[in-house]
């Protein structure tokens, strides 16, 4: 498109583009800008020549504009408009002594265009830096455009999210919880297309993301959230970037929702394929070196029947196997299974969950277990699949838990009694969120206007009694309250959960592919780690060089 001859001066003057008709359409915003100030900015500070036509006969227009005048001259060139900034901050001293390196602004510089881009997929954008190409795209969809800005192994660790669900639509793409970064560089935030950067959105994205990624890191993502515009107010900054969203709350549950039905969806539906380039050294090895001290409390809550995979060779039955009237199965170090009195606290109920039909543990033949820590499986005689143990066992246990979390059913244990002295602040916190304390398990008695005693705390926590987890709690703000309680379940599986390094029976293998198959979330642990590696005949024929490529 082009600018018709006695616009283009025109158009470089304040307000005179902007598509605002009426006051009420700043209450309901279709378009990115709104003041019509851009041009008129940007001709303030720099030197600007202009290109233009908007017929197809070839007759157009050359503007030089400057802070002080424009000259305009008639020229032939095609249909469209070319604009060259130049000598920017030539008469503003100051603001150009205090721009940053040039390397700095050219970083700058290409993150909006990658933005533009992204924004704007059906474009094609072309970004050339000391006469150097550095970033260019073709149109064609968000598909193509990711794969020229990012790639193509960033490209397929995406998935793609298509949710709908009223006031809301979320689109574009989610990264894998395989594929992390360390901070939030890679993610792109659009509401009707418009870029933002939104602490509290990302938050909610990532929230969804909880016991699927490692901690301290980020997912990747470029989500346009589509949202009526009066749901929106961007008049509440001028870079546009920052966002003002009518009923805040119910936007982020359901962003949150639609996130994490994506990945449900994907994890149950994409197998995890091997990389060659896979640490060597447990991730998480300083953590399972501080668990060998603790005493294994850990259970197999869930009935064992008879499974749908095909039974192979048992293996060597062990001590550690318990098996009450109920035929459940607790497992735990033979340390453990002597104290008779304390068995009924490690016995969680079965999480109500029907299986799905499109169970991905279906067709499973058990080969055997190696280095004590990894159990073998061959499905449907074209993929061989490995899980980890503990991490499968801690993610039964974590779900069982958090269900009873979110339900307000989490178990109490009873402790001697123990007065604690708080202060006023930390009283009224206290007394203000007494029912979310007694949901997550804390039994108290105000005992005077600064002491309370305490008579129960949440089995997750494990005992003894630290009074310096209730501090915490209580110096935190009401939303931390969840966010910490769920830090705990996490920590109180992860001791529970079978070891590593510890051979199981036959029917504990059984029982544990069982709970998988009741898991929301079965491919990952709480922390992030993958629970199950699938492999096909071509990845073991790599392997042995069998095939190329």
């Amino acid at each position: 498109m082009g600018i018709e001859k006695e616009e283009v001066v025109m158009a470089f003057q304040r307000h005179t583009t902007s598509k605002i008709k009426s006051i009420e359409d700043l209450e309901s915003l279709h378009t990115l800008g709104f003041r019509g100030e851009a041009l008129s900015s940007i001709a303030a500070v720099a030197k600007i020549t202009v290109k233009t036509s908007a017929n197809e006969r070839g007759e157009g227009i050359l503007a030089s504009i400057d802070p002080q005048k424009a000259q305009t001259r008639s020229i032939s060139i095609g249909r469209g408009t070319n604009i060259s900034i130049e000598e920017l901050f030539f008469n503003l001293p100051a603001r150009y002594k205090h721009m940053k390196k040039a390397a700095d602004e050219n970083k700058d510089i290409i993150r909006m265009i990658q933005v533009l881009a992204l924004s704007n997929p059906d474009r094609s954008f072309e970004l050339t830096l000391d006469d150097q190409k550095v970033l260019s795209t073709f149109g064609g969809g968000l598909d193509n455009t990711i794969h020229a800005i990012f790639g193509n192994d960033f490209a397929q660790a995406l998935i793609e999210a298509d949710y709908d669900h009223s006031p809301m639509i979320v689109e574009g793409y989610l990264g894998s919880p395989y594929y992390t970064k360390s901070t939030r560089k890679d993610q792109y935030l659009f509401i009707n297309h418009r870029y933002i950067r939104d602490l509290s959105i990302q938050r909610a994205i990532e929230e969804a993301y909880d016991d699927t990624i490692m901690i301290h890191q980020h997912p990747v993502f470029m989500l346009n959230i589509q949202l009526p515009p009066h749901m929106l107010d961007v008049n509440v900054h001028p870079s546009k970037t920052k966002v003002k969203l009518l009923n805040e709350s119910l936007v982020l549950l359901l962003l949150k929702s639609a996130v994490r039905s994506v990945l449900k969806k994907s994890l149950r539906e994409k197998k995890i394929a091997i990389r060659e380039d896979r640490q060597k050294e447990p991730v998480f090895q300083r953590e399972e070196k501080q668990e060998i001290e603790v005493e294994e409390i850990s259970a197999f809550d869930f009935p064992v029947s008879k499974t749908e995979y095909a039974q192979g060779q048992k293996s060597e039955k062990h001590d550690c196997l318990k098996e009450d009237s109920k035929t459940q199965i607790e497992m735990g170090n033979e340390k453990e299974t002597k104290k008779e009195n304390q068995s009924d606290q490690s016995v969680i109920p079965s999480p109500p969950v029907e299986i799905k039909r499109d169970d991905p543990f279906q067709g499973l033949h058990y080969i055997g277990q190696i280095f004590d820590t990894y159990l073998i499986f061959e499905k449907n005689q074209t993929e061989m699949i490995l899980i980890d143990q503990h991490a499968a066992h801690e993610r039964i246990l974590y779900e069982s838990l958090k269900r009873q979390y979110d339900d307000g059913k989490v178990e109490s244990q009873g402790i001697m009694p123990v007065k604690l002295t708080l202060s006023p602040e930390k009283m009224h916190f206290l007394q203000t969120k007494r029912s979310v304390f007694e949901k997550m398990g804390y039994e108290f008695e105000v005992f005077s206007q600064k002491d309370i005693v305490v008579r129960a705390v949440p089995l997750v926590l494990d005992a003894p009694f630290d009074p310096s987890v209730l501090e915490e709690l209580l110096e935190g703000e009401p939303a931390d309250l969840k966010r910490m309680g769920e830090d705990r379940i996490i920590v109180r599986a992860c001791k529970r959960a079978v070891k590593a390094n510890k051979r199981l029976s036959r029917e504990e293998v059984d029982a544990l592919v069982e709970g998988l198959k009741r898991c929301d979330m079965p491919f990952t642990c709480p922390h992030g780690r993958p629970i199950v590696i699938t492999m096909n005949e071509y990845d073991v024929q790599k392997l042995f060089k069998r095939v190329t490529g």
